[in-house]
């Protein structure tokens, strides 16, 4: 299953990342959805909020995001 890139956790929210070079947002909330890297979260009975980023790999800048909520 692995791991988010990276996850945030404040006293009232969680924040889970995934980072795509080589593809795109949509790809990257697929895949923490699909993986579950939000699962273990939901405990916190904190609202949960998901991030794909996408970066162009020559450039290295942010190309899409999208955010949803869990």
């Amino acid at each position: 299953q692995g791991r988010a890139d990276l996850v945030a956790e404040s006293d009232e929210r969680v924040y889970v990342f995934e980072l795509k070079i080589k593809g795109t947002a949509q790809e990257a909330l697929a895949q923490i959805k699909d993986r579950g890297y939000a699962e273990p979260y939901r405990a916190t009975g904190k609202p949960i909020h998901l991030i794909g980023l996408a970066f162009d790999p020559a450039t290295h800048t942010l190309t899409d995001a999208l955010v949803e909520q869990f």
